[in-house]
């Protein structure tokens, strides 16, 4: 049996840390588990159209601590797929997230530990094959340094961590990253800060290149009367070793805006340098000091190696009475600085709607629409989904999902393994224990 988990021994040592601290108050525990049965008509996602019976069982735990000296929180799961016909081997695959924040002197000195676990694909290239996926873990400690005087704080953050991939060791990393930011509170809707990064990566394998990078760049953040405003501006260095010095523009912005009660509108543009480490850190805020902060950010690529990314999205959301929808339409370019990675430049848009039948029943319908132009490569990718669910709260704790889904993706690649139609029926049944 094959065992992508790729999961560390780290996040664990995580969670029975926060198990031994947990005390009689400020402490949650929550059960998860359930299993999901899916058929396909397709399961390789490839020109065979091999049909295929896939039960996936998991299980895993919400956990959170507050008191005066720690600061922790877990939201961990394992799944297991097992392929009754065996057109593939079992997977075994982990989702984590975890920090703890041990404060040494509180507001002022705190040591702190992240750990990341994360589902992504081996090869971009074979990206719906069920048997190209791989855990990448993100692990990092160190000091958070807090000096406060009026409106004005100095925060430094310094950090040795690694990243690791549980299918290709040659990826594996480890890095050291030094931060200072200051901040001065303009009101109490607004801030502003100025922030330098500068980050040490070590390769473990000597098949791929060592390399630095440096950030710096402003930041202005608001609170409107409906919504948020967020902005980064700066600069982005990249030096590899025994290559070339990439300097470019550093720019992010979000902006997250409610008109009425019932829409959202939610836009962001982004313009960096960035690898699984540098999606895992955030160098203008400490937990000790924003309780909103909770986990890093590691929306976008896992993927190894530097890499330039271009991302713009915008979304529309509504929620009132029994009806919620949300559609987004997005962008991203990927570079890298590396030839061991294609290039990718991908446009797409989502969709999906629910409906409140009653206070126990909902349906569910969506779908999704990308186009993917692996540009090394000079060929593109165009995939969709659709679906369709019912669901039923059995009780408070214990839920069932009735459903089917079509994926299909045409390609004018010359590989025609590219091109496939998979449909799909699911079924799955989930429980979540009441917090205690």
């Amino acid at each position: 049996m094959k065992i992508k988990t790729g999961f560390t021994i780290k996040p664990l040592i995580l969670g029975s840390l926060f198990a031994m601290t947990a005390n009689a108050y400020g402490y949650t525990f929550t059960p998860v588990l359930g299993v999901g049965v899916e058929q396909h008509s397709n399961v390789g996602k490839d020109d065979t159209d091999e049909e295929d019976t896939v039960i996936a069982p998991y299980l895993g735990f919400l956990f959170t601590e507050t008191n005066a000296k720690i600061n922790s929180n877990v939201d961990f799961q394992v799944t297991h797929k097992e392929y009754l016909d065996d057109t593939f081997s079992s997977l075994d695959l982990v989702n984590a997230k975890a920090f703890l924040d041990w404060s040494i002197v509180p507001s002022a000195f705190v040591w702190t530990f992240d750990d990341y676990a994360i589902t992504q694909e081996i090869n971009t290239l074979d990206s719906e094959n069920p048997d190209n996926l791989q855990t990448v873990n993100v692990f990092s400690t160190g000091p958070d340094l807090i000096f406060q005087r009026n409106v004005w704080s100095l925060l430094g953050k310094l950090r040795y961590g690694d990243s690791t991939y549980s299918e290709n060791d040659d990826n594996d990393s480890s890095f050291y990253l030094g931060s200072v930011a200051a901040v001065r509170e303009l009101n109490e809707y607004s801030r502003v800060s100025a922030s330098v990064i500068y980050r040490v990566n070590e390769n473990d394998s000597n098949t791929r290149d060592d390399y630095d990078v440096g950030k710096a760049f402003i930041n202005y953040d608001r609170d409107l009367p409906s919504g948020h405003f967020s902005t980064d501006l700066g600069y982005d260095t990249v030096d590899i070793d025994g290559g070339e010095t990439e300097d470019d523009p550093y720019f992010r912005l979000q902006l997250i805006y409610q008109p009425t009660g019932a829409f959202t509108i939610d836009a962001s543009v982004a313009y960096e340098f960035t690898d699984a480490a540098g999606r895992a850190y955030n160098a203008t805020a400490s937990r000790q000091t924003d309780e909103q902060l909770g986990f890093a950010d590691l929306k976008g690529t896992t993927s190894a190696g530097i890499h330039r990314s271009e991302d713009a999205k915008l979304g529309v959301g509504y929620a009132a009475g029994v009806l919620s929808w949300k559609v987004a339409a997005y962008t991203n370019q990927q570079e890298y600085l590396e030839a061991t990675t294609p290039d990718t430049e991908e446009v797409g848009v989502n969709a999906n709607a629910k409906l409140l039948l009653s206070d126990r029943m909902s349906i569910g319908v969506g779908g999704k629409y990308s186009e993917t132009d692996f540009t090394d490569e000079d060929f593109t990718d165009d995939e969709y989904t659709v679906f369709a669910g019912l669901n039923y709260a059995i009780t408070e704790t214990l839920s069932a999902t009735l459903g089917a889904r079509k994926e299909e993706r045409s390609s004018d690649s010359d590989d025609a393994t590219r091109e496939f139609e998979d449909d799909v029926v699911y079924f799955s049944i989930r429980y979540q224990g009441r917090t205690e």
